[in-house]
């Protein structure tokens, strides 16, 4: 395959982006305003779950991407904010001239930020028996830290992100992540050879039972062989074995 290093649209400000909708969120902190010890709990959970969540990213899936797949987790920003779940991760990275990537890397890319995706959901369901609902969107996305004395203030501009929330507030309806036909776009521009390579590779599904629209599969790490290096977190793996024992119950 020859290698090409342009995506169908300016890289500069490229980013994928994921909005989720915590169901349920408003309910559980109306009952916790009371009760400090269930407080607590919840704090530690949601510690924990991002602590794996972290752990995750440091695994080697294996195969011929690994690396890849490394590199990609290492770009991946997760932000929660009450009952909004905001998760990043630019392309531009890929297609900043320093090296050649070839096609095929980039569709990599991709599905790891997918398979995040469908891990998070999944803690979320085992650990705060918490539903989401939300939309994957892919274009421009602008954000900086305006005030290098307090790096945790926040500037963003982001008709992707827009989108993201359209597509979980007017087409999800139900606790699923919509695949947005930005990122379908994308892959079929950068991979014509196999344009439905998302689907066949088990990442996204047509939901025909509902309106026919791209779902993301969270289930389909369930169904792939989990495996690591000596220097991996062997906490984020059981923590995957754990989730998938679940989910084959």
């Amino acid at each position: 395959m020859a290698p090409e290093s342009k995506p169908p649209i300016d890289p500069s400000h490229l980013y994928i982006v994921c909005y989720l909708d915590l169901l349920g969120y408003s309910q559980l902190i109306q009952s916790l305003l009371d009760n400090k010890e269930m407080s607590t709990y919840l704090e530690k959970t949601v510690s924990k779950l991002l602590e794996s969540m972290e752990g995750f990213k440091n695994l080697m899936l294996g195969g011929g991407f690994s690396e890849i797949n490394k590199k990609t987790m290492e770009l991946i920003t997760i932000r929660l904010v009450s009952d909004s779940v905001l998760i990043t991760m630019p392309l531009r990275e890929w297609f900043n001239g320093s090296k050649q990537v070839s096609l095929e890397e980039c569709v990599v890319t991709v599905e790891a930020f997918l398979s995040y995706i469908s891990i998070f959901y999944i803690a979320v369901v085992t650990n705060l028996l918490l539903f989401l609902r939300g939309g994957i969107s892919l274009g421009r996305h602008y954000e900086t830290c305006p005030t290098a004395k307090n790096p945790q203030n926040l500037f963003v501009i982001s008709p992707t992100l827009v989108d993201a929330v359209r597509l979980e507030k007017e087409v999800a309806d139900t606790p699923r992540v919509i695949i947005g036909k930005s990122v379908i776009n994308f892959v079929k521009a950068i991979y014509p050879k196999e344009p439905d390579v998302l689907l066949k590779d088990g990442w996204v599904f047509q939901d025909y039972a509902m309106d026919g629209e791209a779902c993301l599969n969270l289930y389909s790490l369930a169904v792939r062989k989990i495996e690591t290096k000596k220097d991996v977190d062997l906490g984020a793996r059981k923590f995957l074995e754990r989730m998938r024992d679940i989910l084959n119950q």
